[in-house]
């Protein structure tokens, strides 16, 4: 038996509620109009809040890594960084080092003990779908959540490269 991707599990059942279109639509909007780091981050972190609240760890982790990933190697993201440590305790990629973590510690080095080779592990496969790409997979967390909001709309997608196929998506309004 074969173990299924997140992605081919949220993109067959994963449905958000409608409401999230309201907080995603900036996000969908700057990512589909500007590459500037500037635009990109704030994008990448509603976006990231969004997926967390409304339930997509695994999408959550891909733009929290992605984004993270856009920053120079000495840089953190204190709001990616907390919606990172908050995917990997879901997941089980970490784990709290006593009975919790303070929300103010998140994204801190040692709020929690970090499991880095099941995290490497988890994304060899969770990356498989996009040949490895985290800046694909993080695409495909954010498109999918604007089409699932009404935000783009376009014939129902029924794969991973239906939904990053850009030429069968149009933004709403």
């Amino acid at each position: 038996m074969s173990q299924e991707t997140a992605a081919s599990i949220y993109l067959d059942r994963w449905r958000p509620r409608a409401s999230w279109a309201s907080h995603l639509a900036p996000a969908v909007r700057a990512l589909a109009t500007s590459q500037a780091l500037e635009d990109v981050l704030p994008a990448l972190r509603r976006a990231a809040m969004m997926l967390g609240d409304a339930g997509a760890a695994p999408l959550c982790l891909f733009v929290c890594l992605h984004g993270q990933r856009l920053l120079p190697a000495d840089a953190l993201d204190r709001r990616l960084a907390s919606h990172r440590d908050l995917c990997l305790l879901d997941l089980g990629l970490a784990r709290a080092p006593g009975e919790s973590v303070a929300i103010a510690a998140l994204g801190d080095d040692d709020c929690m003990d970090r499991d880095g080779d099941a995290l490497a592990r988890w994304l060899a496969f969770e990356l498989t779908p996009f040949a490895g790409s985290l800046a694909d997979a993080a695409r495909f967390a954010v498109r999918l959540a604007a089409i699932r909001t009404g935000l783009y709309v376009g014939a129902p997608p029924t794969s991973v490269v239906d939904v990053l196929d850009d030429s069968r998506w149009t933004l709403a309004g």
